[in-house]
């Protein structure tokens, strides 16, 4: 079983593992021979059966990479890969690989996000230990409370703990002050991990504010995140309804392509749009395409790509798509540790075999 993962090999015969570094690389290298690349390995990656792991890489390409440099990419993305996922359902895998509105919308993506502007990768700060101690916590200056936070924290569900970082944030927003948002976020992600370990049924709140009827913390993020853009959105401080509405979309999905850390990322991209975009000449978001003429040109020729790599034969093969949903890396076997008494007797036994010949 082992050898034949190690002898798969994507459609134009790449090692799964190599065609995704490549087409990863290529997708933030500037310049023609790039973009090139990264449709060639683009395609072959989708044409191997990826287009789960296809879809996963511009997410966090977008999310890493572009960021708030155009948010409207997550709004764009969104609007594609639900067009992409109804051709699924209603094409088998090789008459899908050769649709034309298929191809074109596969290559306009890549296209777009390879000349998409970029912004530096959100970092999240440290959290000492010792700040999870109520005496740290009681030595933070109070900041009073909010109207948004009034509004959003409820006293019947949510610990007082929610309330007093709410207020932070709410502060740190108006400051414009990114770095402390995230900290008292990241704060916040531990210390509901921390009070976990110690009950399963403990929580930082009992509010089920998402549409998964979980009691969630991030979703407490969320909701006072929404009140917060409202409030600057009153003031015409910032312009970005349907982008950030995309944005609360895409977390709100139960999609499996977004996982516990793009979420989490995720609020911090909404942390740094309150943060920054006030500040902004234009409050707006950027946009995504320099030239729809020369996209819409260029967006013609991807056909051949496909062309190109559809002489090879198919590969559909379960163990493929597996591999490649990992991003080509195997799955570690558990290999069962064995107790000291254990050693000792598989020891044993072997000796016994041993002076018996």
């Amino acid at each position: 079983m082992d050898d034949d993962v190690n002898n798969l090999r994507t459609r134009c015969g790449y090692v799964p593992s190599e065609c995704i570094q490549s087409f990863e690389k290529n997708l933030m290298d500037s310049g023609g021979v790039a973009v090139g690349k990264a449709l060639h390995f683009g395609v072959d990656l989708v044409l191997s059966g990826g287009l789960h792991s296809f879809f996963k890489i511009l997410w966090n390409y977008s999310l890493n990479h572009i960021n708030i440099a155009s948010v409207r990419v997550f709004m764009y993305l969104k609007k594609r890969m639900t067009e992409i996922d109804d051709l699924v359902k209603i094409y088998p895998d090789e008459t899908l690989y050769n649709n034309l509105d298929f191809q074109q919308k596969i290559g306009e993506m890549i296209l777009i996000l390879h000349d998409a502007p970029k912004f530096p990768k959100l970092t999240w700060p440290k959290v000492g230990t010792e700040t999870h101690d109520d005496i740290w916590i009681k030595s933070i200056a109070p900041v009073s409370d909010t109207e948004i936070v009034n509004k959003v924290w409820k006293p019947e569900g949510d610990l007082m703990i929610l309330k007093i970082v709410g207020n932070q944030i709410c502060r740190n927003l108006s400051e414009h002050s990114l770095e402390r948002v995230l900290f008292w976020m990241k704060w916040t992600f531990e210390e509901e991990t921390r009070i976990k370990k110690e009950n399963k049924k403990n929580s930082l709140t009992t509010i089920e504010r998402g549409t998964s009827g979980k009691h969630d913390v991030s979703y407490f993020f969320l909701v006072l995140f929404v009140e917060y853009y409202k409030e600057l959105a009153r003031k015409q401080q910032i312009r970005m309804n349907d982008e950030f509405q995309s944005i609360i979309e895409i977390f709100q999905s139960n999609d499996a392509r977004f996982n516990t850390t793009f979420k989490k990322n995720q609020l911090g991209l909404c942390a740094r749009i309150l943060c920054e975009v006030p500040r902004w000449k234009v409050p707006a978001a950027n946009p995504l395409i320099k030239d729809p003429l020369v996209l819409s040109r260029a967006v013609s020729q991807t056909p051949k790509f496909f062309t190109e790599i559809l002489q090879y034969p198919s590969v559909s093969s379960i163990n493929l798509q597996k591999l490649l949903k990992n991003k080509g890396k195997q799955q570690k076997k558990e290999t069962k540790k064995l107790t000291m008494e254990q050693q000792f007797e598989a020891f044993d036994k072997a000796m016994e075999l041993y002076m018996t010949k």
